[in-house]
């Protein structure tokens, strides 16, 4: 081989690998550059609020989208509860990340419960998602023994689920009455004795007893003792 012929052969050499260089940089190195930028790292929106959530996947090149909204009660109202794909998550730059919304907590109805006894009172709170909180007494004249004087919260007016009501409870009227002893009595002696009390004579009902004289009253209710609001009804059962 001539040296004409080796300088050609050099320089088509030459020109062959760099074919052979651009061919490998473009089939290989530029997609693989290429796809290492469209993948980002998807953060933790967890929390935040939708604008701010928006900001910083907007900054990662990323879309948001909200498939629903829930009440919550650990989240405030607007904020993030979950996000899909998760934190972490390697993905496509471009792609929304759908999360779920918090409304907050759960509004409802504060029901009427004054006049109701503490039983019922507890389960009409139940019935509408709310809770028996702190129970006060207090002397009243006009409400009951153990009936709801008031309660913490007015009736009607919406307030989160779960919340507690504190209630108010009558003891009865502060200066209550001793019931006096009927039993062995008749009745025109059993209403002088409650009358002298500011009691009054309930139901009376008869009975036959034939260990009894006829016309004692035998049984009576509320029982001898027992501290009652003035002009409460004593029912008393008088032998036939």
């Amino acid at each position: 081989m001539n040296k004409k012929t080796k300088i050609i052969v050099i320089i088509l050499c030459y020109f062959l690998g760099l074919f052979i260089c651009f061919y490998i940089i473009d089939s290989f190195v530029f997609p693989s550059i290429t796809r290492d930028r469209d993948v980002v790292i998807v953060p933790n929106i967890n929390g935040k609020s939708f604008n701010e959530a928006k900001r910083i996947l907007s900054s990662y090149d990323l879309e948001i989208e909200v498939i629903k909204e829930i009440y919550s009660e650990k989240h405030r109202t607007g904020a993030i509860t979950s996000q899909s794909p998760k934190e972490n998550s390697k993905v496509k730059s471009g792609r929304a990340i759908f999360v779920t919304v918090s409304k907050g907590r759960e509004l409802v109805p504060v029901p009427y419960i004054t006049g109701l006894n503490l039983r019922n009172a507890r389960i009409s709170l139940m019935r509408s998602g709310l809770e028996l909180g702190e129970v006060t007494y207090a002397f009243s004249d006009d409400v009951p023994k153990d009936m709801v004087i008031s309660q913490s919260r007015k009736p009607g007016g919406k307030i989160a689920y779960g919340e507690k009501i504190n209630l108010v409870v009558s003891k009865g009227a502060e200066n209550q009455i001793k019931v006096p002893n009927l039993i062995g009595k008749r009745i025109p002696e059993a209403q002088k004795l409650l009358m002298e009390s500011n009691l009054v004579l309930g139901k009376i009902d008869f009975r036959t007893e034939e260990t009894y004289l006829p016309e004692l009253i035998i049984e009576q209710n509320p029982s001898q003792g027992e501290l009652v609001d003035k002009d409460t009804p004593v029912n008393i059962i008088v032998t036939k």
